[in-house]
């Protein structure tokens, strides 16, 4: 089980769905492979080889979300409408508008769909079900909006939210930099982004001691920190952004599978729980930093992905 970036959301109330009743609603989602002119799909799909739609794993259930989606080259549809504009020259005599380019489009489209190869990807997430925690193990916003959303659709009970910080991010990690220190079990690394509090102007520090008094004047003046370069307890490197993602995760420690003879079954299990178990305590300890709170009872019907309006 591999985790190199993350979002997370919260549940507005406990998790109590045991996941065999989430497994049970989660087939009747599966994944349906595009249709000859379908350009994406979206559903849910098995977690491991034994075929569970949903997996527990000590205190957290593991769930797949894959996207089908077809591949048509900007340059092929160029091509052919290309294709077609100089057939409409020869017959009419001149160019075509920007309408009937569009229209050309269109066909190009229609016409190579059917013709077309697809690519899915997989994206994993898991609920932390004592911590009303739901974290997706990706770097982009919008599929793990997708996740969230999808998941919703199934657990029609549970409202999920964004995180919401009591502090501005990239203003509270500026202020990390400027101290030269980050709090409790949390460390500043090497890696840094600021953005200029007033115009455009960007700074990015790559593999540099953060320390340094320019750096510092720089995050204590007139910059915020839209990323930064941590690690939690030696354990686990990681970039947090400033809409709260994390990325570039690294486990410091070996994984059960990095060590063990056998890399059947049972090794995969204990990695991901070994991975959850880190994130979860590496998430318990940003909460604490950043000033996080799980959201109290939500009575809101339902979530949307245009209501993620946090800070991209």
């Amino acid at each position: 089980m591999k985790a190199t970036s993350l979002n997370f959301f919260y549940f507005d109330e406990e998790w109590t769905i045991p996941a065999t009743d989430l497994a049970r609603r989660l087939d009747g989602h599966r994944l349906v492979p595009c249709g000859a002119f379908d350009m994406e799909k979206h559903g849910f799909v098995e977690v491991d080889k034994e075929g569970h739609m949903a997996l527990q794993i000590g205190g957290f259930i593991l769930v797949n979300l894959a996207i089908e989606s077809r591949v048509l080259p900007s340059s092929v549809i160029a091509r052919l409408v290309e294709e077609k504009a100089d057939q409409y020259r020869r017959q009419t005599g001149i160019d075509p508008g920007r309408v009937t380019l569009r229209k050309f489009k269109d066909e190009a489209v229609t016409e190579l769909m059917p013709r077309s190869f697809t690519r899915t990807s997989v994206i994993t997430g898991f609920i932390d079900r004592s911590r009303r925690r739901f974290c997706v193990l990706t770097g982009s916003r919008s599929q793990a909006e997708r996740f969230v959303v999808s998941l919703r659709s199934v657990v029609e009970e549970a409202a999920i939210v964004p995180p919401a910080s009591s502090f501005i991010p990239s203003r509270l990690m500026a202020e990390w930099v400027a101290s030269g220190a980050a709090p409790d079990d949390i460390e500043i690394g090497m890696d840094c982004g600021m953005e200029a509090r007033v115009g455009e102007g960007r700074i990015r520090y790559i593999n540099e001691d953060l320390s340094d008094a320019q750096v510092r004047e720089n995050a204590n003046t007139g910059f915020d920190v839209s990323s930064l370069g941590l690690t939690w307890k030696d354990r686990v490197d990681f970039v947090l952004t400033k809409g709260l993602g994390l990325k570039k995760i690294r486990f410091l420690e070996t994984l059960p599978s990095e060590v063990a003879e056998d890399t059947g079954p049972d090794t995969w299990y204990s990695d991901a729980l070994h991975v959850c178990g880190e994130l979860s305590g590496l998430l318990d300890s940003l909460e604490t930093a950043l000033a996080v709170n799980p959201p109290v009872q939500s009575t809101k019907p339902a979530v949307r992905a245009e209501e993620f309006d946090y800070e991209r």
